[in-house]
């Protein structure tokens, strides 16, 4: 048992290091010279490249509201690319939340929904290995699919109930119904604790 968990930690911890120093590679100059587009948009987006995000971005989503249908179109993929870039140097430079905030705005462009999940991943391992269960958690679920993604979800609820067994509460109890639906090994014993305190309180 032990071995196995010196194997999830080392591969966690070789994908954070493998991941966050590639991904600021990944990011891209934003192309608008054959596009019809007004001076202020091309502006926003001239904004972006140069590194100036929240301003650029600003601006783009204000145009959103005073261009015709197509133009919206075309403005929206260019926010999209904006958020992306963005994201991605919050990540690169280590602000993993904010750079999954970042990704959660932008809907169906390139690979983001997968980028998500992998920082979720590495985002909820750390907070899980630094002891912040809730949070862990909350990061773990978007990332359930990914490598041991679903094993480290329930190991982060596992050790909120045992850091809980002497102060009850309705999440520990909550997650040990989880954990018992799914059959996770140890969710008895888990159950069994729960129980013994909510018959002493």
């Amino acid at each position: 048992e032990e071995e196995k968990e010196v194997t999830v930690e080392s591969e966690t911890e070789v994908d954070e290091q493998d991941y966050l120093e590639d991904i600021i590679s990944q990011k891209f100059y934003i192309e608008t010279e054959d596009l019809d587009l007004s001076e202020e948009i091309m502006a926003a987006v001239e904004m972006v490249n140069i590194g100036d995000y929240d301003n650029g971005i600003k601006e783009l989503s204000s145009q959103l509201f005073s261009v015709d249908s197509d133009t919206k179109k075309t403005v929206q993929e260019l926010l999209n690319a904006s958020y992306y870039n963005y994201a991605l140097e919050l990540a690169g430079e280590g602000d993993l939340e904010e750079s999954i905030r970042v990704f959660s705005r932008i809907s169906n462009y390139k690979d983001s929904t997968e980028k998500k999940e992998v920082l979720s991943y590495v985002y909820g391992n750390r907070l899980l290995e630094e002891g912040n269960y809730v949070q862990a958690i909350s990061y773990l679920k978007t990332a359930e699919g990914y490598l041991n993604g679903a094993e480290r979800l329930n190991l982060a609820k596992e050790k909120y109930i045992l850091e809980h067994a002497d102060n009850y509460d309705d999440r520990a109890a909550a997650y040990s119904q989880e954990l018992y639906n799914e059959g996770y090994k140890g969710s008895q014993e888990l159950e069994d604790i729960i129980y013994a305190h909510s018959l002493s309180v």
